[in-house]
């Protein structure tokens, strides 16, 4: 794979109303030389980076497997290491925002200070024991044109989306209307025997499948998503290992996922609507946007909405749908079905199970997942031992997760605020 194949090279802010922007006056600050040729020599090494003077560093494309613990980031590391560091100065001006937050009442203004350092531009929301203590917006829109981010403003939310997919298909689960442990071929028709008959419904849940990625280049971008043409192009792929013998991010499952779904006798959007989104609440989550609202230009390296991902939602409607999965909210059965067996990922200590990631984080449980691609990122968690719940929606490259850091490590030292 080249990487020209591996990289995206249009970033686009996509908080919506939006337009190209990266969410900063005129585009995103340009990297300096240095770092730009550091970045290409990663990419000319298999993997995907790029230089973000927003959030300070060299980021690697989210939702392309790489880990930078693993042998090939290292690798790569070592073989531009004469090139430049991974740290990005920041542009000119900016100056870091205050000191990390340790109680929720300092959350707003501790966003607040990032957004105006250049390191933040998005909505943070909290609830604890289903009382929200958090929900600011910090940042704007789309540019030119100043327009304030809102706590009801939209997002992609990429990968996320995930976790609606797979709840969905947990409720048939729970219904007795799917059998995870039947092969995927009992579902979806017309699968070549190596994926109908070898590959279960629970392996495409868990990321062992061994599929890869129906948005790969060529076939990434474009307006609209035919899920009959994804499964044709999914049967022709060849599994990269024995289905349940490793772990490997793919959207291709959980497209197939989608047509799992669609075996109920109605589209898979209409299925997680019916299933998921009315129960959890979530009045303003979709798959399809105004054209204005969504431009050509974001959909340069972004797959359209699908079942593996690209759904536009507010961080409230993350909120209502991680509330529903946690004690006595509408979906609770479903977080048990969905942690109860999980299987290694490619990050230490970190486990998958249906849509759902498990790791231990300063002393307690922390479930949750996360989204992102150029130009967009959310983080979703929930510390069931503190009752508490997070979001973070940005829309630049790699804003959300430290300040999802942020709020998980105050939620395992504080069960209040």
């Amino acid at each position: 794979m080249t990487p020209r194949t591996m990289f995206a090279t249009v970033l686009c802010a996509v908080a919506l109303p939006s337009s190209c922007a990266g969410g900063q006056p005129g585009g995103p600050p340009a990297a300096p030389p240095d770092a730009a040729r550091y970045a290409r020599c990663m990419r000319a090494h298999g993997v995907p980076a790029f230089p973000d003077p927003v959030a300070g560093r060299i980021l690697v494309r989210p939702g392309t497997g790489i880990d930078p613990a693993s042998p090939a980031f290292r690798a790569a590391e070592a073989a531009c290491a004469g090139m430049s560091p991974r740290r990005v100065p920041p542009p000119a001006g900016r100056t870091p925002g205050p000191g990390l937050p340790t109680r929720w009442a300092q959350v707003p203004a501790w966003v607040e200070g990032r957004a105006r350092a250049g390191a933040f531009s998005g909505v943070v929301a909290v609830a604890v024991n289903g009382r929200t203590v958090v929900d600011v917006a910090a940042g704007r829109a789309s540019a030119p044109g100043v327009v304030p981010l809102t706590p009801a403003s939209q997002f992609d939310v990429a990968s996320v989306g995930k976790m609606l997919t797979a709840a969905a298909v947990a409720r048939l689960v729970e219904q007795g209307r799917v059998d995870p442990n039947a092969p995927v071929g009992t579902y979806v028709a017309g699968l070549p025997a190596a994926i109908g008959e070898g590959v279960t419904v629970r392996q495409l849940l868990t990321h062992t499948s061994g599929l890869g990625d129906v948005f790969a280049p060529p076939a990434v971008g474009g307006r609209g998503f035919d899920l009959a043409a994804a499964v044709a192009r999914i049967g022709a792929e060849t599994p990269a290992f024995a289905p349940g013998t490793a772990f490997r991010s793919s959207n291709s499952g959980y497209v197939l996922l989608g047509a799992v779904l669609e075996s109920t006798g109605r589209p898979w959007q209409a299925a997680i609507r019916d299933l998921v989104l009315r129960p959890a609440g979530m009045s303003h989550t979709s798959w399809s946007v105004r054209p204005s609202a969504r431009p050509p230009a974001t959909g340069a390296g972004a797959p359209p909405p699908n079942p593996s991902g690209g759904v536009t939602t507010t961080a409230g409607d993350l909120v209502r749908f991680a509330r529903a999965l946690a004690p006595g909210g509408t979906l609770r059965p479903l977080l048990g079905l969905m942690t109860a067996r999980t299987v290694p990922t490619d990050i230490p200590g970190r486990r998958y199970g249906w849509g759902i990631e498990r790791e231990r984080r300063a002393g307690v449980w922390v479930l949750g997942h996360g989204g992102g691609a150029p130009g967009r990122e959310a983080q979703v968690r929930i510390v069931p031992a503190r009752g508490v719940v997070t979001v973070v929606v940005a829309n630049t490259s790699d804003g959300a997760r430290p300040v999802s850091d942020a709020l998980v490590s105050i939620a395992a030292r504080l069960a209040g605020g």
